[in-house]
């Protein structure tokens, strides 16, 4: 059971997660997604001070080493979020979220090479399964929105991917050296740095259902889930991490039938059912050896 709660955390939390692509749409700024991603994350990072400060953490910011994992975590999180939003607002929801979770593949053949994690048999075998179901869901359905597979979108995804990535390597080596509260607020605080210039800083213009999408887009997605998925990050195994994680892209399947009117083929649903497997592949497999310390609360 060792590291196994750790695991369970992420797959719920991505699985909700996957409801972010309807948010975003729902805010609209189509062609100036980096508003979105400034906003979210000044308000994430608003409720990451409340909690540091409500649980007397305060002090795990004052951090005086690893400022170039902190930074490269940040720059490879900006630049994944807007590479991400843009193919969200180019293509069919569950396309663009494919192509970023190709960031999977990369991230799980770089992890021995970098954190020197030893690729396990289970990775290949899961990303094998995952890939294989993330395709069917993909490339089965068209929305109704009548958005195309269109080449500056795939760009886009691909961008995003391998900046996401980078992210995945870079927080797993930053967890293993600094505190959650620490790992999830420096990295904001560098992407606020980036983003300020590209909106001229200046805020964008909404109707109340844009800005109540962007409540949730940043003190849900960018406060609370950014903190448990950061937590989590530890006790992970960065090839593991990506995997686990498909439960993003079926959920936002689900969401985008729900909401977006793109409807579920039969492709869709034994895609699902592919990424689901993968995931617990890699789930029951984390009780045979840790990726880090026993889990304990953020």
């Amino acid at each position: 059971m060792k590291n196994r709660y750790a695991y369970i955390t992420v797959f719920v939390t991505m699985a909700l997660w996957g409801s972010y692509g309807v948010f975003q749409r729902w805010v609209g700024l189509i062609g100036s997604e980096q508003h979105i991603i400034l906003l979210r994350n000044l308000m994430g990072l608003s409720v990451i001070l409340t909690v540091a400060l409500l649980s007397r953490r305060m002090g795990q910011l004052a951090v005086r080493k690893h400022w170039p994992l902190m930074i490269g975590s940040g720059v490879a999180a900006s630049l994944s979020m807007l590479f991400s939003a843009k193919a969200i607002s180019l293509l069919p929801l569950s396309h663009a979220i494919f192509l970023a979770y190709m960031s999977t593949v990369i991230a799980a053949f770089l992890a021995p090479l970098i954190l020197k994690e030893k690729l396990e048999p289970v990775t290949y075998v899961a990303l094998v399964i995952a890939v294989g179901g993330l395709a069917l869901i993909s490339f089965s359905q068209k929305g109704a929105s009548g958005k195309e597979f269109n080449f500056n979108g795939v760009v886009y995804g691909v961008l995003a991917a391998c900046c996401y990535a980078a992210l995945i390597i870079t927080l797993k080596a930053m967890r293993e050296r600094l505190p959650t509260i620490a790992a999830s607020f420096y990295p904001g605080v560098v992407s606020v740095l980036i983003m300020l210039p590209l909106t001229g800083f200046g805020l964008p213009k909404l109707d109340g259902r844009g800005w109540a999408s962007m409540m949730v887009i940043g003190f849900l997605f960018s406060g609370v889930f950014v903190l448990i998925y950061v937590w989590a990050a530890k006790y992970v195994k960065a090839q593991h991490l990506g995997i686990v994680s498909y439960t993003d892209p079926l959920s936002a399947t689900l969401c985008a039938y729900l909401f977006l009117g793109e409807s579920p083929s039969w492709q869709g649903l034994v895609g699902g059912a592919l990424i689901v497997t993968a995931g617990l592949l890699v789930i029951m497999k984390a009780g045979a050896g840790p990726a880090g310390d026993e889990p304990a609360p953020p």
